[in-house]
């Protein structure tokens, strides 16, 4: 069974940002300041990644600590982070050298989605690895969702190939119409030539593969479950009845619209 995130490489279409890569773990031991370092292959999914970088470069930041990423980390392929103050990019098999001799000061989280007290730089306070999932918002929000957010900011051939793809798909109820008579999964939606994109207010929704769900013992043991189908189409159903607000904040948007059908 495939597993999320192996089917990537760095064969994309678009070209990568530089980093300055750390190739000798004698620059980490020489170097001032603390690392924070962490097994980035447990998922390579991009989701999963998120919430790691998420959560631990934001555990770092508690400490005035770097987080450390290894150079064949995915999130490369999506984002720029590249802010030297907060991130290292280091070579595979340094992080691995380093973890190795840091084996014996290693947190392990056994739950994916907790968000414990972690006493971290204790034994050693320059040096520290912490392993996990982190799928627990607490870890940086609200204290760093701005800095976390601005992160993630796709780049710019990401963004060009999103737009297009989004416009072909654009979606508002007054411009639409629909065939009252077929069912949920076959209505057909026409745009008018008034739509713009501005127009426009869009909802990601997280779609789990269902046999990486029923099969990976893993997520069974963390109490996943696969949506039937009509989940999404209530979801659907909902969300377009939510008014948008824009003084309310996508956590709490979200969220309301979650309640409404979980």
């Amino acid at each position: 069974m495939p597993i999320s995130g192996n089917e990537a490489d760095f064969k994309q279409p678009w070209s990568l940002p530089e980093h300055k890569i750390v190739r000798s773990a004698n620059d980490f031991l020489n170097a001032e300041g603390r690392f924070l370092f962490s097994n980035f292959s447990l998922s390579k999914g991009l989701g999963n990644l998120m919430w790691q970088y998420a959560s631990l470069s934001s555990l770092a930041a508690d400490y005035k600590a770097k987080i450390v990423l290894p150079e064949s980390c995915l999130l490369r392929r999506a984002f720029n982070l590249s802010d030297e103050n907060r991130i290292v990019w280091a070579e595979d098999s340094v992080v691995k050298e380093m973890m190795k001799e840091l084996r014996n000061e290693t947190i392990n989280l056994k739950s994916c989605c907790s968000h414990p007290d972690l006493a971290v730089f204790v034994k050693n306070p320059k040096f520290q690895v912490v392993n996990g999932f982190f799928q627990n918002l607490n870890y940086f929000h609200p204290k760093y969702s701005r800095k976390i957010k601005n992160d993630f900011t796709f780049l710019k051939p990401i963004e060009e190939q999103a737009a297009k793809f989004l416009k072909g798909i654009m979606y508002v109820k007054s411009a639409v119409q629909v065939n009252n008579t077929a069912s949920d999964t076959d209505k057909t939606v026409i745009l008018d030539g008034s739509t713009s994109m501005s127009d426009i207010h869009y909802v990601g929704i997280h779609v789990r593969r269902g046999m990486d769900i029923l099969v990976n013992q893993n997520n069974v043991r963390h109490g996943h479950l696969a949506a039937p189908f009509d989940y999404y189409l209530q979801a659907m159903r909902d969300l377009s009845q939510v008014k948008v607000n824009e003084n309310v904040s996508g956590f709490r948007l979200i969220h309301k619209a979650k309640c409404s059908f979980s």
